[in-house]
């Protein structure tokens, strides 16, 4: 993948053609991402998830996982399709959640002193991808750094009400 060989590579964004490259790739390396979630967890290497065993069910997570993995897709399929400010502002909250999510997974793994499923995942393909594109998206955005930083900070937060959301959700579908 064309993304994945750039990064590695060191490669600095720059071009309409690359903002579209690179968030193609960032759903690709998120839905990476959660299939690590789905089969780690299934395969019993929960880590600090198991606290939490009555809210994480199995099949309510994979309802719950599912459905994050669209949400993000609806909040970036704006900015593929029309490259305007409101559109990457919409995206920088997108990844403002997903890097949230990195840092979640950080997070869990050094105060919980234990695995966290999608913890790989998430710091080396997540992680950098997400930066590639703030990179990319600011610009568009017309925010500067701060609006920057307090869109990806919105999104982050909202991503918990989402999380929480799509958890009762799955409950609810599945039981």
């Amino acid at each position: 993948m064309a993304v994945v060989s750039e990064l590695a590579a060191g490669a600095q964004p720059s071009g309409s053609a690359s903002l579209r490259r690179w968030t193609v790739g960032l759903l690709v390396v998120f839905t990476l991402h959660n299939s690590e979630e789905l089969v780690r967890y299934g395969s019993g290497a929960a880590g600090p998830v198991t606290r939490w065993s009555e809210v994480y069910a199995a099949d309510r997570f994979v309802v719950a996982v599912l459905l994050l993995t669209v949400a993000v897709a609806a909040l970036l399929l704006p900015v593929l399709l029309r490259r305007t400010p409101r559109a990457a502002c919409v995206a920088l909250l997108a990844v403002g959640a997903l890097l949230g999510n990195v840092v979640s997974h950080v997070g869990q793994v050094v105060v919980l002193r234990g695995d966290s499923p999608g913890v790989v995942t998430a710091v080396l393909l997540v992680l950098p991808v997400g930066v590639q594109v703030v990179r990319l998206l600011t610009p568009l955005a017309r925010t500067g750094r701060t609006g920057t930083a307090g869109l990806l900070a919105a999104g982050a937060l909202l991503a918990i009400p989402a999380i929480i959301g799509s958890l009762l959700l799955g409950r609810a579908i599945v039981g």
